[in-house]
């Protein structure tokens, strides 16, 4: 398998910690990211978007491993800029280390 290229992360600490994001697959229309972390067992919160970049929160709970003690209590914001103009679709904690995450393109207006 060839190496996956990475995504640009913006990322407002908080107590989760994220080491990096690749592509995993790529279409016009649909995008999936893999997301691996420091920290074990987390929550992906909710999701949103500023100026139309797409971000999630990331939480921690009593299972949750690994996390940065110095924001215990403050979720962990992670902005894909490179994605402005998609919608996150879905999203799932699908392993102990990393997050899976699917990019919708939004459509053009119709008038």
């Amino acid at each position: 398998m060839s190496e996956l290229e990475q995504i640009k992360l913006e990322i407002t600490p908080g107590e989760i910690i994220v080491n990096h994001g690749v592509y995993f697959k790529k279409t016009p229309e649909i995008i999936l990211v893999h997301i691996d972390m420091s920290s074990k067992y987390v929550i992906c919160d909710s999701s949103g978007s500023d100026d139309e970049v797409p971000l999630i929160f990331l939480d921690a709970d009593k299972n949750t491993l690994h996390t940065d003690k110095k924001y215990k209590g403050e979720f962990t914001q992670v902005k894909f800029p490179e994605m402005k103009g998609w919608n996150i679709f879905s999203y799932n904690s699908c392993g102990r280390y990393s997050i899976a995450i699917t990019f919708v393109k939004i459509p053009e207006k119709v008038s």
